[in-house]
């Protein structure tokens, strides 16, 4: 009979190591245990990744998409979303729909999307509520879920404060019996947020991947949207689209065939490169190595402490170098000042100022190879239309055909937005209904 590999103890539920498949454990304690001697002779199974590269480019065909596949190796990191033609911006590269629902009903609140700070809610009844929902799938959906990637279930950091809040008597049950742990394991093991490998489990994968779903107080975990990387200077949004009643996964510029599409997990644009960094390993696992963040200046700045240098050491550092650091260093201080512009923007107090502004962020935007990006072109037309309304501008006309042109282009025609900035390009609107409408679509997207 089979044994752990660490107490010896014989079990029937005995669970693989989820690389390997060879090493046997009775339990997550006795993996860790065992885990800094193994790491360095395990190697992951080849065939898994292929198996699951083939499931996944047979879900894209089947939801409809033959825009994209999936590749097992992009760049030097792992499986991606890769273009299979020209994808032009606007364009819905794929659809989904989620597999589990959370509900703002199901917890008792007025909102599930901003509930966090509600800590009975997020632990106590989520969990219970993501179990409930995963028991009903069916395997096959089961297996989908379980192959996402999951950073809570063995996060320390979740678990230091889950236990805080449980001696506290803030939430009834500790982090021991919080994940439904199963025979999955997690695919990676990241030093900064975990204490060893560990097992997924249905609560930990939903908490790490869920998104919104529509405008309501409902999160949801989908399959397919779940697996789109993330870049710092993506190339596509993931967001709710009412024409098509699901999540989308949209192209805002130009994907060439062959390259990667991939989103942003998080309001990136104004962090330097050290803080977006630290965002990706605490939240998702990994430590982004996008174009912006893998400048190698900033990893040449880490390595060189020039304040205790001496005049012939800073001399023979090579001007290649030093001009590698001095692009790294520009870059985040245009992204710290794209930010105080944004700030600025919202108190500005004449229409030039506004110009001003907009005009220096434009550029910005496009030193940081943030755009083009429709998102936020249309979030600068949105602001010049509504300043040349509220200042009596002369161009207001102009700047909401260039609203209404990219609206259109990522609504479609028939929305209540296209329609409204239809209507107003014949006879311009008062700044007070400038500012419900502009109101109504920052709802939309919290």
């Amino acid at each position: 009979m089979s044994s752990c590999t660490v107490c010896g103890r014989s079990e029937l539920s005995l669970k693989a190591c989820g690389n390997c498949k060879e090493i046997l454990y009775c339990s997550t304690a006795c993996q860790r245990v065992h885990w800094k001697e193994h790491k360095n002779s395990c190697v992951k199974k080849v065939e898994y990744k292929q198996d699951e590269c083939a499931r996944l480019e047979k879900t894209s065909e089947a939801s409809g998409s033959l825009l994209f596949k999936y590749v097992q190796r992009v760049g030097g990191g792992g499986g991606g979303m890769v273009a299979a033609q020209h994808i032009p911006p606007g364009m819905i590269v794929t659809k989904d729909s989620p597999l589990m629902k959370v509900t703002g009903e199901e917890l008792g609140v007025s909102d599930v999307c901003s509930k966090d700070g509600d800590i009975t809610a997020k632990y106590d009844k989520r969990h219970a509520i993501v179990k409930k929902h995963f028991d009903q799938l069916s395997a096959q959906d089961q297996s989908a879920v379980l192959e996402l990637e999951d950073t809570q279930t063995n996060n320390k950091l979740v678990r230091a404060m889950v236990d805080r809040f449980y001696k506290d008597g803030e939430i009834k049950v500790p982090w021991s019996t919080l994940y439904s742990s199963t025979s999955v394991q997690a695919d990676t093991v990241v030093p900064e947020i975990q204490d060893g490998a560990g097992f997924k489990s249905p609560e930990g994968v939903f908490a790490t991947n869920c998104l919104p779903v529509g405008y309501r107080e409902e999160l949801g975990l989908f399959p397919i949207i779940s697996r789109f990387n993330h870049s710092c200077v993506n190339n596509a949004v993931y967001r709710w689209s009412d024409a098509h009643n699901s999540q989308v996964v949209m192209a805002t510029r130009d994907i060439e065939c062959g390259e990667e599409i991939c989103v942003s997990y998080f309001e990136c644009k104004f962090q330097q490169r050290s803080q977006r960094q630290h965002r990706t390993v605490m939240s998702w696992g990994f430590k982004c190595q996008c174009d912006a963040c893998a400048m190698p200046g900033f990893d040449l700045a880490g390595t060189l402490d020039t304040s205790k240098m001496t005049d012939a050491e800073l001399d023979a550092i090579p001007a290649d170098q030093w001009t590698q650091i001095e692009a790294s260093a520009i870059s985040d201080q245009n992204r710290v000042r794209l930010g105080k512009l944004d700030t600025t923007l919202n108190t500005a107090s004449s229409l030039q100022i506004v110009e001003r502004i907009c005009t220096e962020m434009r550029t910005l935007y496009h030193k940081e190879n943030i755009t083009p990006n429709l998102k936020l072109e249309q979030q600068l037309a949105q602001d010049l239309f509504q300043a040349h309304v509220g200042f009596g501008g002369p161009h207001g006309v102009k700047w909401c055909q260039e609203l209404y042109n990219i609206t259109k282009l990522m609504e479609g025609e028939l929305h209540d937005d296209t329609k409204t900035l239809k209507m107003w390009m014949k006879r311009l609107p008062n700044i007070a209904d400038v500012i419900q409408f502009v109101n109504q679509g920052a709802q939309r997207q919290d």
